[in-house]
């Protein structure tokens, strides 16, 4: 005789970049057991993956997860996670004053994406021409600006060019070609590259700000959480 089925609840989010409304279920053990593993590995990489292919298991309605903006990503775990394994998170903060060590509990599934002022990937580099840029994903995220050389900056933002318009005409990336699109950005001046340099600095983050005192010496400090590594290390 078969056993019986253990039913899973269904819950619904928001995407933050596309205000697309998805459902989802928890993680099952299964999968909690592939990421458990990954973690033990202390392999960033192998982590990410891990949450990746969680969320394509569990989240309705995602399709290539390699390109959705990293903090798309970050979100929809943290909903996952909350809903699968509890709502609060274990940190050990340190106390700015005192450096004694505090144990503090937060509760993940109130993150939100913050989007800075200058976060809007729409850019206007005049009254009547623009450029809409995509957000870093997976497979294409931000460099490190401390390792990357100018040849390598031009090719990230010319793949990150997902579209270019004027008042009269739309152009996709089927428009035109990789050295149309160098061309393009090359004959920019240094302010209109600037507009596209700030955005790449504003992207938006996971953000969680908290209220703590210190069990030593009885300070009082906030302790802002930016990105999904702030709250699971």
């Amino acid at each position: 005789m078969p056993l019986p089925k253990i039913a899973t609840p269904k819950y619904q989010l928001t995407i933050p970049s596309s205000k697309k409304k998805v459902t989802f279920r928890p993680f099952l053990m299964k999968e909690q057991k592939v990421l458990m593993m990954a973690m033990e590995g202390k392999n960033d990489a192998d982590v990410l993956r891990a949450m990746c292919d969680i969320i394509v298991s569990c989240v309705d309605g995602i399709d290539n997860i390699d390109t959705m903006p990293m903090f798309d990503v970050e979100y929809i775990f943290a909903q996952l996670r909350a809903k699968s394994v509890g709502e609060n998170v274990d940190v050990r903060i340190k106390c700015p004053k005192c450096n004694v060590r505090n144990d503090v509990s937060v509760q993940i599934d109130t993150i939100e994406v913050v989007f800075p002022e200058q976060a809007s990937n729409k850019i206007m580099l005049n009254e009547n021409l623009g450029i809409i840029l995509k957000y870093p994903s997976l497979s294409d995220r931000k460099p490190d600006p401390k390792k990357i050389n100018t040849d390598e900056a031009f090719k990230f933002i010319c793949d990150s060019i997902e579209m270019v318009f004027d008042n009269e005409t739309t152009y996709t990336r089927k428009d035109f070609t990789a050295d149309e699109i160098n061309e393009f950005i090359l004959s920019m001046s240094a302010e209109q590259f600037e507009k596209i340099a700030k955005f790449y600095e504003s992207l938006p983050y996971l953000n969680k700000q908290i209220d703590c005192k210190c069990i030593g010496c009885q300070h009082e400090f906030k302790v802002d959480f930016r990105g999904l590594q702030d709250f699971f290390t």
